[in-house]
């Protein structure tokens, strides 16, 4: 049985590799290890859809499989078009976070001929072991005689340390970590990537839930210290690697977990420095110094808003302006890095609110800052409270470039709103110290390329 794994980013180019893609891979040949699986990752690809359809056209393949974000949508339709009129005996698998969230789109337009709800590991190798027919395997979606069946939910893999260490090599690793920016603000020409080593979240925040719940289950599962360990010193081994992010939301969360791991890595002398995502409210002093021991150099806080009323009653994010604050000042005082994460363009925020914000995030003491415009993505609960008030269908969402609402439910234009973003990003870096940041890393060795993919997010 042949095999083609896609990622379809075709748009806003990222030094992150598509480590779900790269699990599914790596699970799939550590069961089946005969298995044919070759991949296409757009992220690099020369040509696009063109160097795609050329591949497809040159080799008959059993399965295509796409990894599906929102911002992908577009792309995974066109190239499945293709697929359909190049290949059209081969079966179309889609899963990822778009599918587990609205899985009959890609049904019901024949972009797939099965979906994959939630993990997709176990369940793409079942569906190869049943050659490829549904029926009766858990966790997937599919059109029989002209119907829509949907199987019973797939229980998640209890225990992840079970899963093999992701096979890297199947990406172009040097371009992206050409690209990598998690810490340029730290030192320039740092060669690092990033790993995600837990599944699940506990908050209920309205723009991710309940959509990580569908996709990763109601509780939190890690990797062991061991096991995160482990991948780190096959990054050293493998890549070269001197730096790295932990892009799970809830890093921190569990303080012995933490603890023991930061003692791992200090006993074992890895001499990496690295990054993570952390919320305001599990900011503790003693737990950061002994992150900053085992390595860490920066942290990015989730801030959203200077109004706590968006934070509390859009967002709810169950944090406090206060925390994000006393956040900053405890980082701050362990010689830590901080990027905070902003979303702007709520229909009940006025232009007074928006510019509140990037003045709060302008005269906070943080080194980096990035700006989205607020977008309720389906199934999520904002979504569900404001849908009336949402225009566009979820394949043209673009949280970098424009607002889904109607525009007579803004209370700022869709023109103005992409002006106050830029405008954001203008305040906040010619302030002199992270101007002067900012051009000595453009003329660092990869400065240059880097401030080009980070200019398409602005």
């Amino acid at each position: 049985m042949r095999i083609l794994l896609i990622f379809p980013r075709f748009k806003y180019i990222s030094g992150q590799p598509p480590l779900g893609i790269a699990s599914i891979y790596s699970y799939l040949k550590y069961k089946k290890p005969d298995l044919d699986i070759q991949i296409f990752d757009g992220t690099f690809s020369k040509g696009r859809s063109r160097f795609f359809f050329n591949i497809i056209q040159k080799t008959h393949f059993d399965i295509i499989g796409f990894s599906v974000m929102n911002t992908m949508v577009k792309d995974t339709e066109l190239l499945a078009n293709g697929v359909r009129r190049i290949s059209p005996t081969s079966k179309i698998i889609v899963g990822g976070p778009q599918v587990t969230i609205d899985p009959e789109y890609f049904l019901k337009l024949n972009i797939a001929d099965i979906a994959i709800i939630g993990e997709g590991e176990s369940t793409f190798l079942e569906l190869i072991e049943n050659e490829i027919k549904p029926f009766g395997i858990k966790g997937t979606m599919y059109i029989k005689d002209k119907k829509i069946f949907k199987e019973p939910e797939r229980e998640m893999l209890p225990d992840i340390d079970k899963l093999p260490i992701t096979n890297r090599k199947i990406f172009d690793m040097q371009s992206y970590m050409d690209i990598w920016n998690s810490m340029d603000v730290v030192r320039d020409n740092l060669k690092g990537t990033s790993l995600i080593i837990s599944r699940g979240c506990l908050y209920q925040c309205s723009f991710c839930q309940p959509t990580l719940r569908k996709i990763f289950g109601n509780y939190v599962r890690r990797y062991s210290a061991e096991r995160v360990i482990e991948e780190l010193e096959s990054l050293k081994v493998n890549f070269g690697i001197d730096s790295f992010m932990f892009e799970d939301d809830i890093f921190m969360m569990d303080k012995k977990w933490t603890k023991n791991m930061c003692e791992l890595m200090i006993e074992r002398k890895l001499n990496l420095i690295w990054c993570c995502n952390m919320r305001a409210d599990l900011c503790d002093k003693a737990i950061l110094k002994k992150m900053y021991d085992a390595g860490l150099r920066k942290i990015n806080i989730g801030i959203e808003s200077a109004s706590q009323e968006i934070l509390d009653k859009v967002l709810k994010k169950r944090i406090t302006i206060k925390q994000v604050e006393v956040a900053i000042k405890t980082a701050k005082s362990l010689g830590i890095f901080i990027q905070g994460y902003f979303m702007i363009g709520h229909p009940t925020e006025t232009r007074k609110d928006i510019i509140k914000t990037i003045k709060f995030a302008r005269h906070l003491d943080i080194d980096e800052v990035s700006f989205s415009i607020t977008t309720p993505l389906p199934g999520t609960y904002l979504y569900e409270v404001d849908k009336s008030l949402i225009n566009d269908s979820c394949e043209s969402y673009d949280y970098y470039d424009k607002s889904p609402y109607k525009p007579e439910n803004l209370l700022v234009k869709q023109w103005e709103l992409r002006l106050l973003k830029k405008y954001a990003y203008f305040a906040f870096y010619t302030k002199m110290n992270r101007f002067i940041r900012q051009v000595q890393h453009i003329f660092s060795r990869t400065g240059s390329k880097k401030l080009l993919y980070k200019l398409a997010r602005v």
